[in-house]
């Protein structure tokens, strides 16, 4: 006959027993859980730069890969939710200076620091065999390059749902050379991509200081009289030597512009001020000027003092002013906007941009 073990019996657990073994298994499950997030979110990490590495050998392969990663019923959604108002942009452009350098992008996998306008249009040396020289320069894009990149950024933008208004630059030699080709004067402020206007806008602080650096470089003709750059020189020596100063805001660096300080609003817009054009009145009467001397320091103070009211007469001026009322007369009648935030029509967006990276 079979034995049959007999267990001893087992005591069951009390109430209170039992609740601590179920939050203990509850927080051995939640624990489990957070592991698996974890992974699940390194998984996706490595799969990601699996695919940026890949994407990222041309650009059509790269376009796809993010139509992958970015619905396109998502952005559908957007574009219809988004008022027509808000998808009205302007395009600004800025340059600045780089250090030659080239660096290698380990998740990419390649070189960066070469000119590159991307498909793959890049700009090699060409070495003479029979001379020491190469035909590679340094300096500013092209303007005819800087056309095409603007036409296709404009036709992006319209692809993609937005709506370029304003295209804002400064008075750069590639800049005037690429909107004379556009057909832009100061009477047509604006150009057409497939039949859309696209206006076009000088920077207003660059125009503040054009007008310094033509004074300091060349100066100017006021009714017969020279405005020249020394008045200016002669009054900050003047003014330092005094107990009082005559003009707070003018220092050194206003009139003997040291490197970087020509590219500061501040000092050509405090030069051409009402307490400067006082201090030039002033020293006139010091120096006890009388015939031509008088005359081209009373034309140098009502220059910096009615600079507000005279700068129409700057062809720059004219053009943004024309340009703006054009602007203002579009977005009112096709799209009923009740105001204009003409703060956001200038370049001080790159600028900040530009000073963050300097100071890295």
């Amino acid at each position: 006959m079979p034995l049959t073990p007999v267990l001893p019996p087992m005591a069951l657990p009390t109430g209170l027993e039992a609740a601590t073994m179920e939050h203990a298994l509850k927080m051995k499950v939640r624990s489990l859980k957070v592991q698996v997030c974890k992974l699940k979110t390194k998984l996706r990490e490595v799969n990601q730069l699996k695919i940026t590495r890949k994407a990222c050998v041309n650009k059509e392969s790269m376009i796809k890969h993010l139509k992958k990663l970015l619905p396109a019923k998502a952005y559908t959604f957007a574009m219809e939710t988004t008022k027509p108002v808000d998808k009205i942009c302007a395009i600004i452009t800025d340059e600045i200076s780089l250090k030659q350098a080239v660096h290698y992008n380990e998740p990419a996998d390649r070189i960066e620091g070469f000119e590159d306008f991307g498909r793959g249009q890049r700009t090699m040396p060409l070495h003479s065999c029979g001379r020491n020289s190469s035909d590679i320069t340094s300096g500013p894009i092209p303007h005819t390059r800087l056309q095409s990149l603007l036409l296709e950024a404009i036709r992006e933008l319209k692809a993609a749902g937005m709506e370029c208004l304003v295209f804002v630059c400064d008075q750069g030699s590639g800049n005037c050379s690429m909107l004379t080709r556009l057909g832009v004067t100061k009477e047509k402020a604006y150009f057409e991509v497939d039949a859309v206007r696209v206006f076009c806008l000088w920077d207003p602080p660059h125009l503040i200081k054009n007008i310094r650096n033509n004074w300091r470089s060349s100066g100017f003709m006021l009714d017969g009289d020279r405005i020249f750059w020394a008045i200016l020189e002669e009054l900050y020596t003047y003014v330092s030597k005094q107990d009082s100063r005559l003009c707070c805001c003018l220092t050194k660096k206003h009139v003997h512009l040291p490197p970087f300080a020509s590219m500061r609003v501040r000092f050509a817009a405090q030069v051409l001020s009402h307490s400067v054009a006082v201090g030039i009145k002033t020293l006139a009467q010091v120096k006890q000027l009388t015939g031509q001397a008088q005359r081209n320091y009373m034309a140098a103070a009502k220059f910096c003092e009615n600079f507000d009211g005279i700068f129409n007469c700057v062809e720059g001026w004219q053009h943004n002013i024309v340009c703006l009322k054009m602007i203002w007369c579009v977005l009112r009648e096709r799209h009923q906007v009740p105001y204009l935030l003409t703060n956001r029509l200038n370049q001080d967006c790159l600028e900040n941009a530009y000073s963050a990276i300097r100071g890295m």
